[in-house]
């Protein structure tokens, strides 16, 4: 295995053979702070995003504010424009499901959220199943583009209450 680091990840060559005995050369990012999740190595992800300064006399957008209703408390926070509301330092796992999730791949449904104000229109069927049922909208697929309301729902795993 070839090493060499790249920003803040480590690109590693890694060779391995498939069934049919032909080698196969993959590049992988390791991050380190980040954990494992089902499986990998800790720390290994396939696609690192890289940090992209913004260029000089770019355009900076302000952030929006997204606020948070938990407990009966409300919160706000600030948002990027662009940015997925699960990546916003929303809490919206439970105890189990904190370690037992997709990572934001839309396909376990534990990061569920309700969209109080400022909804946007589904983009997905799932989300406009989940709109018309009364179903909470998945966090991980909400780009924040306008001022919005959120409330974080229950708890749930597989349709088990548990506790924090």
């Amino acid at each position: 295995m070839i090493s060499r680091p790249l920003g803040t990840s480590v690109w590693s060559l890694v060779t391995g053979r498939v069934a049919s005995g032909v080698s196969r050369h993959a590049w992988l990012g390791h991050v380190p702070a980040r954990g494992s999740i089902f499986g990998r190595p800790k720390g290994v992800t396939v696609r690192p995003t890289p940090f992209k300064p913004a260029a000089v006399g770019a355009d900076v957008t302000d952030p929006i504010t997204v606020t948070v209703l938990a407990n009966d408390t409300d919160t706000e926070i600030e948002v990027e424009e662009g940015h997925v509301l699960r990546e916003a330092g929303l809490d919206v796992y439970g105890a189990v499901s904190r370690y037992a999730n997709c990572g934001g791949r839309g396909l376990c449904g534990t990061c569920g959220v309700r969209i109080r104000e400022g909804a946007l229109e589904p983009q997905q069927w799932h989300d406009a199943a989940s709109d018309r049922w009364g179903y909470p909208r998945l966090s991980c697929g909400i780009r924040v583009t306008e001022p919005m309301v959120v409330e974080l729902v229950e708890k749930v795993v597989w349709g088990q209450l548990l506790p924090d």
